[in-house]
């Protein structure tokens, strides 16, 4: 097999499954797992795929408009939204990112008295005909993809405020990496974010574990709970279980 269409079908195999590692590929294609790091090597630099340690896992797209996003896996995201609901109580301050997942939990939420800050001008919408909720919107520059306000104004103004709860998402998350996101300007606001929050509550639907992206937003440690769908493997919700996390699975109806 030449090493084009060996590439080929790595690339494959990572559009079937969330990752790769050296030594399957190597039996695979009975060759040397040198030959398989440079194959790897070469679809990396071409941004074909993200280097892991013993293989590799599948490059992200482009951020996607909120309209596309929304539509991506709706039941999981809602039954999470449903779960997240429950740690909302009158009083509290909550902050919310610009992810789909927390513009669902604003649709679902109810009209009492709360404070809600977020950077999404699609959670400010949601919120608008809920009397008792005070939205708190930061300033910032408009990312139209996404809808939300970004930079170094957005991040000063969350300096501002303090929030008992932060309910927020991103695109990938990886048991020694962490939390990544395609976005610098999106995982900068999300780690502002976390340091004006007490608990930190990660929306996770199972579409998006095992997987890596550009821009770090935080390590596992800093996460205090997250909500997932039950597509996600037991042996993944153990391991955070286990690392003294909590994880809440979301029955999907």
């Amino acid at each position: 097999m030449l090493a084009i269409e060996r590439q080929r079908e790595i690339l494959r195999a990572l559009s079937e499954q969330p990752s790769v590692r050296v030594a399957d590929l190597a039996i695979r294609f009975q060759v040397a797992e040198e030959t398989i790091r440079r194959d790897l090597d070469k679809l990396s630099a071409e941004g074909k795929l993200v280097r892991s340690h013993g293989g590799a896992v599948a490059a992200l797209e482009a951020e996607q408009p909120h309209e596309q996003r929304e539509l991506l896996n709706q039941t999981q995201k809602e039954a999470i939204a449903r779960e997240a609901l429950r740690l909302i109580e009158p009083g509290d301050t909550i902050a919310l990112d610009a992810s789909s997942s927390s513009w669902f939990i604003a649709r679902q939420l109810p009209d009492m008295p709360l404070t809600v800050i977020t950077n999404s001008l699609y959670v400010c919408t949601a919120l608008a005909d809920r009397e008792q909720i005070s939205v708190i919107c930061t300033g910032g520059s408009l990312a139209r993809t996404s809808m939300s306000l970004v930079g170094t104004a957005t991040i000063g103004f969350l300096g501002r405020y303090h929030a008992s709860k932060l309910f927020f998402s991103c695109r990938a998350l990886d048991l020694q990496r962490g939390l990544s996101d395609i976005s610098e300007e999106q995982a900068a606001v999300r780690q502002a974010m976390l340091n004006i929050s007490e608990r930190h509550i990660l929306l996770m639907d199972s579409s998006k574990w095992g997987a890596r992206a550009l821009s770090i937003v935080a390590p596992l440690q800093e996460i205090h709970c997250i909500i997932t769908d039950s597509n996600t493997p037991e042996q993944s919700r153990q391991t955070l279980a286990d690392a003294g996390i909590e994880v809440i699975t979301a029955p999907c109806l």
